[in-house]
């Protein structure tokens, strides 16, 4: 009888000393988690943009899967942001919240989620960044309705940091998805901001017409300024093709530029540049590039 007295006593000693510094479901109350947030230093690892509804998994929830029962998920503000067991985030409403995870020992991870209600974030000021825009062959591209364009920042978009945003000033002219597709859904002009990680973002102008021709450029005063040369004036016969000089800023990629032909039954022109002589006549062919630089040529075709 004493023999079992002395064993229940020392189990009622271990069942004491395992469950201090714990709660129910296992959630630790020794962790001073104000003490780690106020350690938070943000990196492109650690900080993250989410709007209301999207989840995301931390790296540290690798140590809440493990089936080690000594890590712990904690959210400061769960009206921002909620964090399961196993370390799922889940932004519920606007704000900026932490989210501790603890693994064995003195492991820990801080992370800091910024939710906004849209793509949009009321944190950052998208129109100051418009301001700050400089038209260059890299930002300014003219579209057609239906197009597509992903422009270079939105790599940003698509290393799984989550932090980076996307934004069109006018999503009648042009849409842009979480990952940075830039679509051309009506005419007009528009401006994609695109933010990564801290400071850096990156702003890009759309020019989107119905058809090659935008109805912002005036090709008919461009040939009126024409002079001829022996640079700017061809004879070709039907048939033959021609790649006038400025062609190059229809192929640099850039989607800056545009290409029009004045008369299209004496020659047609390629959205790269190409001039195909069709009918016997004269017409003019103005190339576009970044800014206002322009080109304009003269074709005389003959039937042979």
């Amino acid at each position: 009888m004493k023999k079992v007295l002395i064993i229940t006593v020392i189990l009622a000693l271990m069942l004491s000393v395992v469950g201090c510094g714990t709660e129910s479901g296992g959630k630790r109350t020794d962790l001073d988690y104000d003490k780690m947030i106020d350690s938070f230093v943000s990196s492109d690892l650690n900080t993250f943009t989410l709007k209301v509804g999207d989840e995301h998994a931390p790296s540290a929830s690798v140590w809440l899967k493990s089936g080690d029962s000594e890590g712990t998920a904690y959210s400061n503000n769960e009206k921002v942001v909620t964090v399961s067991e196993y370390g799922k985030v889940t932004a519920v409403g606007e704000g900026t919240a932490y989210v501790v995870i603890t693994g064995a020992g003195d492991m820990f991870e801080v992370y800091r989620y910024d939710v906004s209600d849209s793509g949009k974030s009321a944190s950052i000021d998208y129109d100051k960044m418009i301001d700050s825009f400089v038209a260059d062959s890299l930002n300014t591209f003219s579209l057609k309705i239906g197009e597509e364009h992903s422009p270079t920042s939105a790599v940003w978009l698509k290393n799984g940091s989550g932090n980076g945003t996307a934004y069109s000033s006018d999503e009648s002219v042009v849409t842009v998805s979480e990952y940075g597709k830039v679509t051309a859904v009506g005419e007009g002009s528009a401006y994609v901001v695109i933010t990564g990680l801290g400071d850096m973002f990156s702003v890009y102008r759309y020019d989107v017409s119905d058809s090659g021709a935008s109805a912002s450029i005036d090709y008919d005063k461009m040939i009126d300024s024409f002079v001829s040369s022996a640079l700017n004036t061809f004879t070709l016969k039907i048939g033959d093709e021609h790649s006038p000089t400025a062609a190059v800023w229809l192929k640099s990629g850039s989607s800056s530029g545009t290409a029009y032909s004045s008369d299209e039954k004496v020659v047609t022109v390629s959205e790269y540049g190409k001039v195909t002589a069709v009918g016997e006549g004269s017409a003019y062919v103005v190339i576009t590039g970044v800014g206002e630089m322009f080109e304009v040529y003269r074709y005389d075709v003959k039937a042979g």
